[in-house]
């Protein structure tokens, strides 16, 4: 049988050893004390090993404590679940859920001024943090949240709340668990509640609906709408980019960076580079492009004043101004430039595996949103039948 209790303790009276009473308490015959520190020795891993604390990392007062922590790492052994660091001395406090919590978001900001997160990341975590999980959880000890918890805590989220808004507050407290597993902090993660967003609908226009919003866009800001109509890549990407990621020769611009509200990030944003033909039209208009009309930032596409489009409002407000004028019916800014380029391409018969590559999407399924019915291609069908009625 692995592990037996023992104590390093003589009785206070009379100093003699403490005995084993038929496995159910360490006692002095002699005087009827009981020791107040108990520990088990273990035989494990072809070494002795002393375990002082149980899983919680209290320290073992009782020989009824002792017993059930030696219980617990039997089972453990026997399923191959046993992590002899999770038996260690730990400060109870700081697992109380708002302590912690609050721990990890500080090592989040400090990943953050490292340039791992964006400023869009660390706000998500911040809200969900501090508006839904610290209110609902309060003290409660990290290592005490089970599956009915979780249960009850997206029961009390605000019905206001989209199901995708939902999900994201409990991939937030996923994370933040997983981390504190990770972390040898707790034993396991508790089995979160399943979740299922509707498939969002992805609007998209043709390319003689761009054009009509393109004509209505001043001819100082077509440039950077042109390219991400041509060339399908999100707003951040076509913002942060830089006169060093064009190959002229080659015909190919590198998608590596990108911009987080006003901050240029080094990476995009799945975290990996694409590189890209040049369309044709884009091409030409980087042929009568040049640095100097960039100044000194390096940056291609730049307002009036030289600089770069540090925020995504600026180019939401004039692309909306252009649909309305264009009088079309109106449609977002990433819907009507990624969406619809990659829609289009899909409807020209590209297939799934070439689009994925060409967005950059970490998923398949990210890119299937762009795979539509062609209602166009389809009418074939129709006039093939009327051309040969049976």
């Amino acid at each position: 049988m692995k592990g037996i209790i023992r104590t390093k303790e003589v009785c206070k009276k009379c100093a003699g050893k403490f005995e084993n009473i038929e496995g159910r308490a360490l006692m002095c015959r002699k005087c009827l004390v009981f020791p107040e520190k108990f520990y088990i020795d273990l035989y494990w891993r072809r070494a002795k090993r002393k375990i002082f604390c149980d899983s919680r990392g209290g320290l073992l007062k009782t020989y009824d404590m002792a017993n059930s922590t030696l219980m617990r790492i039997r089972e453990e052994i026997g399923h191959y679940t046993f992590d002899l660091g999770s038996y260690r001395a730990r400060n109870a406090r700081a697992l109380q859920f708002e302590i912690y919590v609050k721990g990890f978001f500080n090592r989040l900001l400090d990943d953050y001024r490292a340039g791992k997160y964006s400023p869009t990341t660390v706000k998500s975590y911040r809200s969900n943090i501090f508006v839904h999980l610290i209110p609902y959880f309060k003290l409660q000890d990290i290592r005490d949240i089970k599956d009915k918890d979780l249960e009850g805590f997206y029961s009390a989220l605000p019905e206001s709340l989209s199901p995708a808004a939902r999900k994201h507050v409990l991939m937030v407290l996923s994370v933040i668990l997983k981390t504190a597993f990770r972390r040898k902090d707790i034993h396991s993660v508790p089995h979160f509640p399943t979740i299922i967003i509707p498939e969002p609908q992805t609007r998209w226009i043709n390319e003689a609906t761009q054009e009509l919003i393109l004509k209505k866009i001043p001819d100082i800001h077509k440039p950077i709408f042109i390219f991400m109509m041509k060339q399908g890549v999100r707003p951040g990407e076509a913002r942060a980019l830089h006169w060093e990621d064009i190959n002229m020769q080659q015909k190919t611009v590198e998608i590596h960076c990108t911009f987080a509200g006003d901050v240029r990030l080094t990476r995009t944003k799945t975290k990996r580079n694409r590189l890209l033909p040049l369309d044709d039209d884009v091409y030409d208009l980087f042929k009568l492009g040049s640095r100097s009309s960039s100044g000194n930032s390096g940056f291609i596409f730049i307002t009036r004043r030289g600089t770069p489009y540090a925020h995504g409002t600026a180019l939401n407000r004039i692309w909306n101004k252009a649909v309305r004028d264009a009088g079309v019916k109106h449609i977002k800014l990433y819907e009507g430039t990624r969406h619809s380029f990659f829609t289009q391409a899909a409807n020209s018969g590209v297939d799934a595996f070439q689009l994925q590559r060409f967005a950059g999407h970490s998923s398949s399924k990210t890119t299937e949103r762009y795979i539509h019915i062609n209602v166009e291609a389809l009418q074939m069908v129709l006039d093939k039948k009327r051309a040969n009625p049976s």
